[in-house]
Formats: structure tokens, sequence, C-alpha cells
């Protein structure tokens, strides 16, 4: 890279989730078990869309752009070792994106610098055993439905549940 030449990245996320498709559906995922629920397919061909558009502008660009295909981001593991690979050396910007089906078509309205539909949290609930006396149906209904209620009423369902 030339001195003082800017290098900004876009980085798409394409990382499939654990969940069977049972849609029927003709782009249905073909491999059993995993899918790409929450749009990661979409990511995909807007970032191939979009190297392809900056490609073709070539030498216009006032600097260069990385475009990063990020894996394991449902498990917080994947910006780590593109870290760790180097491949956010010299990059002075990074720019990602994550679809909202809940947006109007066209419409580009959540944006605002720093993390942003950046989460990766992951807790336990042990519930003991029938054997030593606690119902464990029950009270594990309890915790779905106190989960679901502080979901429904704190965050936007279809993200939080992705």
């Amino acid at each position: 890279m030339g001195q003082g030449e800017t290098l900004i990245a876009l980085r798409a996320d394409i990382d499939a989730l654990p969940i069977h498709e049972a849609t029927g559906l003709p782009y249905r995922s073909r491999n059993a078990g995993v899918m790409h629920a929450c749009g990661h397919d979409v990511h995909s061909a807007v970032m191939l869309g979009a190297a392809l558009q900056l490609h073709a502008l070539g030498d216009q660009l006032p600097g260069r752009i990385r475009i990063l295909f990020q894996p394991a981001e449902e498990n917080a593991t994947g910006a780590r070792k593109f870290i760790h690979a180097g491949v956010l050396q010299d990059v002075q910007a990074i720019f990602g994106m994550h679809n909202e089906p809940g947006l109007p078509t066209g419409a580009f309205h959540a944006t605002r610098g720093g993390a942003f539909y950046a989460n990766a949290d992951k807790f336990v609930v042990r519930v003991a055993s029938p054997e030593q006396g606690v119902d464990a149906i029950l009270v594990s209904s309890q915790i779905i439905q106190a989960l679901q209620s502080l979901t429904s009423r704190s965050f936007n369902t279809w993200i939080a549940w992705c």
C-alpha cells in the first residue's frame, strides 16, 4: 500500500445458524440442520454486488477497499480470527452491514458509528432434575415465559431471536 493511501474495509458475515429449515421453498438450505435464518445469504450477495461495483470503478477510487467475508459471527470467534490473521492491518475504517427485513425496500435507516448489531452472549441455566424433588418442566416453562417477556418488551424480537 502506498504511503498515505486510504484503506477501508467492508465486512459481511456469512455464517449459517444451526436451525433446520422447513420452509419447502426452492431456495431453502440444501444442508440439513443449518440455514441462513438471519439473512446471511443476503449479506454475501450484497457484499459481492458491492465488490463488483467498486471493482468496476477501478482507478476512480481515491484509495483501496478490502472486502471481508467473516465467518463465525454468531459465536464471536470470526472477528478474533480476522484480527489475529492481520486482515485489519492498515485499515483506517471498517463498515459492516446487517440486513433488517423490517425496513422498507431501498431504505438505509439504521446507521451510526461504533458497535452496532454486534452481540454475542451465552449463558447456561441449569434446572435441578426431578429426582431431586424439583419439577423441572414447570420451572423451565417459567424461565422461558420470563425470558420471552423480557425480549418482547425490551428488544426488537426478530433481532433478539436470530
